[in-house]
């Protein structure tokens, strides 16, 4: 039975995982990581950071609707050993997904 207050979906929150190997490939893509030999020794781009504005930008989207909020369930994920192969076609180097999140960050 679905109702407004159910723990899933938009009842609760729509979860979501970063594939394991977001930050090994979003990374490179990031031309600051790799233009001059001085910025080696500094992190302009991190993979927290890139998870920070996604959290960031999921945070605003549920501040101004009043129905959605999201949950990340990576570290769930992880930590229950829930990640399996995705049979259709994939882009990512990884091509998993955990059934515990809604939406897969790759």
């Amino acid at each position: 039975a679905s109702s407004a207050t159910a723990t899933s979906g938009l009842g609760g929150a729509i979860t979501y995982a970063y594939d394991p190997k977001f930050c090994d490939e979003m990374l490179p893509r990031f031309s600051e990581r790799h233009n001059a030999a001085w910025l080696e020794t500094h992190e302009f781009v991190s993979c927290d950071s890139v998870k920070d504005v996604m959290i960031s930008a999921f945070d605003t989207w549920a501040a101004n609707s009043p129905h959605i909020k999201f949950l990340d369930v990576t570290q769930h994920c992880a930590d229950n050993d829930l990640w399996t192969r995705v049979d259709e076609p994939c882009s990512s180097a990884n091509c998993v997904r955990c059934p515990a999140a809604e939406i897969m960050v790759r």
